[in-house]
């Protein structure tokens, strides 16, 4: 299964540069001389907020530092969802006009997820069952950057991942009047889109 992952990921990075090369005739990234280091901030639909690092090494390539947080902006008394995780990776950019920039490049990182699911029992809600997610996972992003002035930016962007998660599932059982946890450890491989991220930037 690891053979599978890593040939799938080297395949991706072969399509995707192949694309590139060959149907998206970009010019050279312009690099902007004064402001070299970049910090923004992410979102997406999945409550997940980010802070982003980028710092110019070359005229068209940046090393990225990601850190996210998913804080479980829209949860209730049932469902309450809590995350954190860190990512590098580096980007290379070319420019489509003078206001957009098409980027793309590999980065890696790990997160930590923790669901909980509370149940109904005619007085309250009590808990019923957690869900602790370790994953490390590899990824190749894609974007699309609109250059609104010299120094911000809004944009786009997915990253496609590829890793292995670990899941400890424990569920608490209420039974004449006594509380019983049970616990279930799995580790599996797995295949994500990463979803759509809004992304914002301001370079100094």
């Amino acid at each position: 299964m690891k053979k599978v992952i890593f040939l799938t990921g080297v395949a991706m990075c072969c399509i995707l540069n192949t694309i590139n090369a060959q149907f998206l005739q970009l010019k050279d990234y312009t690099p902007n001389t004064k402001y070299r280091n970049e910090i923004g901030l992410t979102v997406s639909k999945y409550n997940t907020i980010g802070v982003v690092f980028r710092k110019e090494n070359k005229e068209n390539k940046f090393w990225r530092i990601d850190g996210f947080f998913n804080g479980g902006l829209f949860q209730n008394q049932q469902y309450r969802t809590y995350g954190v995780g860190i990512g590098l990776g580096f980007e290379k950019y070319k420019a489509i006009s003078s206001k957009f920039t098409f980027y793309h490049g590999l980065n890696a990182g790990a997160e930590q997820l923790i669901y909980q699911n509370y149940i109904y029992n005619g007085n309250d809600f009590v808990f019923d069952r957690n869900v602790r997610t370790t994953a490390i996972f590899i990824g190749y992003r894609l974007g699309l950057k609109c250059q609104l002035s010299n120094r911000i930016s809004l944009g786009i962007e997915v990253n496609p991942q590829i890793g292995v998660k670990q899941q400890l599932s424990s569920q608490t059982q209420y039974s004449n009047g006594g509380v019983q946890t049970s616990g279930i450890l799995t580790k599996t491989p797995y295949i994500s889109n990463g979803g759509i991220q809004l992304t914002t930037g301001f370079r100094f």
